[in-house]
């Protein structure tokens, strides 16, 4: 099976969701992906999703903590 991905045109807008663990993760992965600045507000900083964010980092992805639950 061969699957192709295509970029998603420029996308720039301010979504707001809650916050929990599992869109802290994913909300941190597709961040890394993209081009630019992303800002997450609400970030949980618990240890499974600092642990998702010290591996983005050590994959070379800059990721700042702006504030208390932002980064």
């Amino acid at each position: 099976m061969e699957l192709r991905v295509k970029r998603a045109p420029h996308i720039d807008t301010e979504i707001t969701v809650p916050g929990d663990k599992s869109i802290s993760h994913r909300a941190a992965i597709i961040g890394a992906l993209s081009n630019g600045v992303c800002r997450l507000d609400g970030f949980l900083m618990g240890d499974d999703c600092m642990r998702t964010v010290n591996a983005l980092r050590a994959l070379g992805v800059r990721i700042d903590e702006a504030e208390a639950n932002a980064i």
